[in-house]
C-alpha cells in the first residue's frame, strides 16, 4: 500500500504542489477483530493531527498532556449542556499565555451549533 501510495503522490501531486500533504487512515473493527486501513484519503491541507500538534507546541503549557478532540452532538441543547458542564467542572487555567489546565472550546458553542473542537488539559 505504501508503495502505491507514494508512486500516486510522486506521479500524480508533487510535481504540481508543495504544501501539507496528510494521508487519513483508521483502525475498525471486524468480526472482534482490529485492523488499520492506511489510507482512507490523501489531504492536500492541514489535517487536524497537525492541528493539534500545533496547538500543542505553542498554546499548551510545557509538559503538560491532555486530549484534542472534534464532537458530534445530535442535537445543539446537548453540546450547550455538555460545554456550560466542562467549562464549570474543569475551567481553563492559563499561565504565561499556556494552557496548563482545564477545558476550552476551540470553536463558538452558538446555539444551532452541533460540532465543537475542544482541549482538555488533565
Amino acid at each position: 500500500m505504501r508503495s502505491s501510495i507514494v508512486e500516486f503522490v510522486l506521479a500524480n501531486i508533487s510535481p504540481f504542489y508543495r504544501g501539507y500533504l496528510g494521508v487519513d487512515m483508521f483502525v475498525y473493527e471486524c468480526e472482534g477483530n482490529y485492523f488499520l486501513h492506511p489510507c482512507v484519503e490523501i489531504n492536500l491541507r492541514p489535517t487536524m493531527g497537525l492541528v493539534a500538534n500545533h496547538f500543542y507546541k505553542n498554546y499548551v503549557a510545557e509538559g503538560r498532556k491532555g486530549v484534542f478532540s472534534v464532537d458530534f452532538f445530535d442535537d445543539a441543547s446537548s453540546l450547550q449542556s455538555d460545554h456550560k458542564l466542562r467549562q464549570k467542572n474543569t475551567p481553563a487555567e492559563i499561565i504565561d499565555r499556556k494552557l496548563y489546565s482545564g477545558y476550552l472550546s476551540l470553536c463558538p458553542i452558538k446555539n444551532d451549533t452541533q460540532y465543537r473542537v475542544r482541549v482538555e488539559i488533565l
